[in-house]
């Protein structure tokens, strides 16, 4: 019975494994004609459309369309319109891409702490436009038709205004910039100026605004009181101070002493700049340095001065002009103002320095200006007028032996 059954096994298998062969090749066999019959329906339907479309239009009921029109000369014109429209586009969205990539804006993160300090605090113009949560970021017209002429004068970023500080408070809060705002310049240390609806107008005025705002300021002395406010004060501050004959003229303040100190160390634009005319007032450092007249009245002399007075007096001595209540030191620079590589090191060093730096010295009375007397100016007169008279007797020379030639020719 065993064997009888192990010899039954092996041909039950066989028999279901055809049985299922078989309904494998009929479900094919099913699909194949369903598929068959789908195709031929849907070529039925199609000859059942053509057919009745033939005869609605033979009877009149459906018109039969009309073959397309042939392309006029207008048609050529508008094609050729649109490939010039695109052309166009493309242009400008190259254009544009390559002025983002080489004159574009530089991204400002406001996490980032040493990059926020550099362009606020750094010295370096800037132009930072705002971006808001409540308007969209677009660049304004006027700077982008300038920004190969903006590049040459400062650097441009764009920051999150609206975005908050690594101490918690918000940028615009700490800076005081409004909502309203599209951006702001910043440049030597001072407070940021909003970039207004007047400078927005155009490339031109916006060159202007920029350039007014990114110049050193080059202050003029001619009292103790404008020797504080614009030099000496307040506590910390660092002076650059020139003794020019005459002081300093408009072209100067534009031009050559502008390019003299703004193209060195982002820390010298931090500098406070006052002139003193040596012709009509003099500098008393009270025996700290020898600061002797210069033999030639026209030569240009510098002197450095620190505010030295220690942080724990700042506060107290922050809205006080008394000169007396604070400590300075002194430098004197003892080159010639033709040296300019000299003049620019001297200026990088009143930079950076402290109280302890060498050549500097420290005062134990404040600097004082007064007026010159009388003979003083009377002889450094009498020296530029003796300069001056020189010049014509060489002139006179030149014209006399031109009037010899011409003098024989007449007697001949």
């Amino acid at each position: 019975m065993a064997a009888a059954a192990a010899a039954a096994a092996p041909a039950s298998d066989s028999l279901r494994n055809s049985g299922e062969s078989e309904a494998k090749s009929g479900k094919t066999a099913a699909a194949a004609a369903a598929a068959d019959r789908k195709s031929f329906d849907k070529e039925q339907k199609q000859k059942n459309e053509a057919f009745w479309r033939n005869l609605l239009q033979e009877i009149g009921v459906q018109q039969q369309q009309p073959p397309p029109p042939p392309k006029t000369w207008k048609d050529k014109l508008a094609c050729f319109g649109f490939v010039c429209l695109a052309a166009l586009v493309a242009s400008e969205f190259g254009y544009r891409m390559y002025m983002d990539y080489n004159y574009g804006f530089e991204t400002i993160d406001t996490s980032d702490a040493q990059m926020l300090k550099e362009v606020m605090f750094g010295g370096k113009p800037w132009m930072v436009l705002c971006r808001w949560p409540h308007k969209r970021s677009k660049v304004p017209d006027a700077i982008n038709r300038s920004r190969i002429e903006l590049l040459k004068v400062l650097r441009m970023g764009r920051l999150d205004c609206a975005a908050a500080l690594p101490s918690g408070v918000r940028f615009a809060e700490r800076f005081r910039i409004p909502s309203s705002s599209e951006g702001f310049v910043v440049a030597n240390g001072k407070a940021p100026r909003l970039l207004t609806a007047w400078a927005l107008q155009s490339a031109e005025q916006l060159l202007a605004y920029v350039q007014r705002h990114a110049k050193l300021d080059f202050r003029s002395v001619d009292d103790n009181g404008s020797l504080g406010r614009r030099c000496l004060l307040p506590a910390g501050s660092r002076c650059l101070f020139l003794l020019r004959y005459k002081g300093i003229s408009t072209t100067e303040r534009n031009k050559q002493i502008q390019t003299l100190f703004a193209n060195i160390h982002p820390a010298v634009r931090k500098l406070k700049f006052a002139v003193l005319d040596s012709h009509k007032h003099q500098l008393n450092l009270h025996g700290a340095a020898p600061l002797a007249a210069a033999a030639d009245p026209s030569e240009t002399q510098i002197v450095c001065f620190l505010n030295t007075t220690k942080r724990e007096q700042q506060e107290e001595l922050r809205r006080k002009d008394d000169l007396s209540k604070h400590s300075f030191a002194v430098s004197v620079f003892e080159g010639s103002f033709q040296d300019t590589a000299a003049v620019q090191a001297f200026a990088s060093r009143c930079a950076s320095a402290a109280a302890d730096t060498e050549g500097f010295v420290a005062m134990q009375q404040h600097p004082t200006v007064r007026r010159v007397q009388q003979q003083q100016q009377q002889q450094q007169q009498q020296g530029e007028d003796q300069k001056q008279q020189k010049k014509p007797k060489k002139k006179q020379k030149k014209q006399k032996r031109k009037r010899q030639p011409k003098q024989q020719q007449q007697q001949q």
